[in-house]
């Protein structure tokens, strides 16, 4: 089987958070390699897990020795085995005697999404550079093989001499990121965006934007841009817009918590608010889109009556 701020700063945020085609995500991705094995005619699956989502267009392993045509796919995860699931896509892999990076370019682009498992599969023939590293010192990643067309998987092994090489090329998304600053409301309040989930031009929901402590009992929303980020004084207080026009205002609802205290928060579902407002700005999202949010809520004894949030960026998965 085996041979053995301002415009700088909003110049920096948006280049920053814009989705790209690149290497969205690698393993051991240097020149160096294991030049004492080579692949069986067998179908190989290498396990990784996946940080942020992603739509991948190529993968690239590292290969050689031979003039062959192979093909590579992406496999989803199945939790219960441990092993590969199902087929995502797939792409030729056109290999030549020269060991470097070749690739396989996938006839339809595969939406990953971060946080999830996943198997690059090399369906491979006699003879290739196999797609290694160097001996380690810790085990390399999971791995399996199969030698009935991927009906079934052997239990998958790791060791220190299978340390595998590959690259994910596509859409790069990166995850959410705060900016800005923000505002001291009258109490000595600074409400700090947070977010769980992952931002999506299609879910019904899944992606909640929070911003706590705000003000108690105050009625407060988020609003957006599509435009980028911004940098300008709100009034004479602390506050700052940090969202660049036109804006869209989202939903008001009401901080709960104290009044007079800073125990008070608000919460969007960005995916259902999206999904439930098909002519809001922006409309229609498309995966790789990019959205700047704020919050702003009401706080009588500041300059123009209310207070912001800081920041928050992200771009949106498939």
């Amino acid at each position: 089987m085996f041979r053995t701020l301002a415009s700088v700063f909003a110049l920096a945020v948006c280049s920053a958070f814009a989705s790209a085609q690149a290497t969205c995500h690698a393993l051991n991705d240097t020149p160096t390699f294991l030049n004492s094995v080579s692949t069986g005619n067998a179908w190989f699956a290498l396990r990784f897990d996946l940080p942020a989502s992603t739509t991948v267009t190529r993968v690239e392993l590292f290969t050689g020795e031979v003039t062959a045509l192979h093909q590579v796919d992406l496999w989803s995860h199945d939790s219960a085995s441990g092993k590969p699931l199902a087929l995502q896509g797939s792409g030729p892999l056109p290999i030549t005697p020269f060991n470097a990076w070749q690739g396989a370019d996938l006839a339809t682009p595969v939406a990953l999404s971060g946080g999830q498992t996943y198997w690059i599969v090399w369906r491979a023939a006699l003879g290739a550079q196999a797609s290694l590293d160097l001996v380690g010192t810790s085990p390399g990643p999971l791995w399996t093989i199969s030698v009935d067309g991927g009906a079934s998987w052997f239990t998958p092994v790791q060791s220190n001499d299978r340390h595998w090489k590959f690259r994910l090329i596509g859409q790069c998304l990166t995850p959410p990121s705060s900016y800005c600053t923000a505002g001291t409301t009258s109490n000595g309040c600074n409400a700090l965006l947070a977010s769980v989930g992952t931002p999506s031009a299609s879910a019904s929901s899944g992606f909640v934007v929070s911003a706590s402590p705000v003000e108690g009992q105050r009625q407060g929303l988020f609003f957006y841009s599509v435009s980028g980020p911004h940098v300008l004084p709100w009034g004479t207080g602390t506050s700052l817009l940090c969202v660049h026009p036109p804006t869209q205002r989202g939903l008001v609802a009401s901080s709960q918590g104290t009044a007079g205290a800073c125990d008070g928060a608000l919460a969007l579902d960005w995916n259902a608010y999206r999904a439930s407002s098909p002519a809001i700005l922006g409309a229609p999202f498309q995966a790789g889109d990019s959205v700047w949010i704020q919050a702003w809520f009401r706080d009588p004894p500041a300059p123009k009556s209310t207070s912001l949030s800081n920041a928050l960026t992200f771009s949106l998965a498939p």
